[in-house]
């Protein structure tokens, strides 16, 4: 289903607010609507998330197969100065769950300081 333009407006703002619970139930009725979205948000979407240091909705975006072209997007960040999105990054490409301890003890760190 195509999406109209104040769908579009509507899911970009909740993706700029990080409401993931709601950019699920968008994405299940409009799968193909990221293109859109991008458009809206002048360029890729993961990028955005992962510069803006948005990790929840960075971690949703890695785990959504309807996002496109990841592999460029993660490449274009790869060093960022934030320890946590590289971190956030190889645990995703890794999927073990050594990765994600070292991620979960990192971000403890961070939210204990």
């Amino acid at each position: 289903m195509k999406i109209t333009d104040s769908i579009a407006q509507l899911m970009f703002e909740d993706f700029e607010q990080q409401r993931l619970v709601r950019l699920q139930e968008w994405d299940e009725k409009f799968p193909d609507s990221w293109d859109a979205i991008a458009d809206l948000n002048g360029g890729a979407l993961l990028k955005a998330a992962l510069l803006d240091e948005k990790w929840l909705l960075s971690a949703y975006l890695l785990r959504n197969p309807n996002i496109r072209k990841k592999e460029l997007q993660i490449a274009s960040v790869s060093q960022h100065e934030n320890i946590f999105c590289p971190l956030l990054l190889q645990c995703h490409v890794q999927d073990l769950p050594a990765s994600k301890l070292k991620l979960l003890n990192e971000l403890q760190d961070l939210v204990a300081l």
